[in-house]
């Protein structure tokens, strides 16, 4: 494999990765090399995100991160949670 594919990760259980690599070695399973389309494909999304950070004005990044916040919240934020804490005995008034 390239240096810059990482393909499917492998399995982190040493008795399944032991079973892969056997699987591998006797020709069960192929260890493939990444296609051209999967190289240009992850070459073109390693310059997307640097490009789209440049392309935003401040406003817009923060906006982007309080939509992302408030999806992650559900709209309260983690002050809200906090709170939650401060108020009860130790335990959440609501669920976060």
């Amino acid at each position: 494999m390239t240096a810059d594919f990482k393909g499917p990760k492998r399995p982190r259980d040493p008795a399944q990765l032991a079973k892969l690599i056997v699987d591998i070695a006797t020709g069960e399973v192929e260890d493939r090399e990444p296609s051209a389309k999967e190289v240009r494909a992850r070459k073109g999304g390693l310059k997307g995100g640097p490009a789209r950070a440049r392309a935003l004005t401040p406003e817009q990044r923060s906006e982007i991160a309080r939509t992302a916040a408030a999806a992650r919240w559900g709209g309260r934020g983690l002050c809200a949670a906090r709170q939650d804490l401060r108020r009860g005995s130790g335990q959440l008034q609501r669920p976060l």
